[in-house]
């Protein structure tokens, strides 16, 4: 049965002990000396930790049993194969290979449903189609960052013209940065993987975290909690760009 032990942030798993540690994201691993470590931001509820430890005990006990290093076990690798699914939104969609599609790649939609189409070209270079995947999540991620601040700016006070900027700083989902001509979103590429409330909740996050929006989270956002558990449930299955 999974523990956590709230006081010494200790996790209870199997026959071994899991130390829980702060970290930007959910994740399970191992630190240098090769003990499994549980990494949860600060402020994530202990039992979301138990149930994420839980979700995957499965995946890390049968790499625990054999003996093998836990950080082997990453449950995001893409391979990049047909219809290996990508999330988009929340949803998942289905990788298909388009040889009419033209460089890169694109989340489009057909009579079926929303497919993420990659240029045919690309197959067999998994790090040019990693990459090519990578900058159309970019796209819908500076778009779906722009499109939720631009509900909230009246609201937070925010008088310049708003941008967006995918950034590759690490461990970033969303920050702003202010100038005298705009205010800018810096958004990792990763966030059209979230849910249109979790991009709410992360955008709004950002900006009442400023000291110079003087206003809360509960007034951007009535009932933060619910897409705060929704982001912590989401967030342990986005990919973040591991082959």
């Amino acid at each position: 049965m999974t523990t956590l032990n709230s006081t010494v942030r200790l996790v209870t798993f199997a026959s071994r002990t899991l130390r829980r540690i702060d970290g930007a994201r959910p994740a399970i691993g191992t630190d240098r000396s090769d003990a499994l470590t549980v990494t949860a931001p600060a402020y994530m509820p202990d039992a979301d930790v138990q149930r994420m430890v839980r979700d995957h005990y499965g995946a890390i006990s049968r790499w625990v049993d054999r003996g093998e290093a836990v950080d082997a076990w990453r449950p995001h690798v893409k391979e990049f194969v047909p219809a290996e699914g990508f999330l988009l939104k929340g949803r998942s969609v289905r990788l298909r290979w388009d040889a009419d599609h033209g460089p890169g790649a694109s989340f489009v939609r057909d009579g079926f449903g929303w497919w993420l189409a990659v240029d045919a070209s690309l197959r067999g270079d998994d790090d040019a189609t990693r990459q090519a995947v990578i900058e159309c999540y970019e796209q819908h991620s500076v778009k779906a960052a722009l499109a939720s601040a631009e509900r909230f700016a009246s609201r937070a006070g925010i008088r310049q013209p708003l941008a967006a900027r995918a950034t590759d700083r690490d461990r970033v989902w969303v920050a702003t940065r202010a100038g005298k001509k705009a205010f800018t979103f810096e958004v990792g590429w990763a966030l059209a993987q979230f849910s249109p409330l979790t991009v709410d909740y992360l955008v709004a996050r950002a900006l009442t975290a400023r000291l110079d929006v003087h206003v809360s989270l509960e007034t951007l956002m009535p009932c933060p909690w619910q897409p705060r558990r929704r982001f912590h449930e989401e967030a342990v299955n986005v990919w973040e760009g591991a082959l």
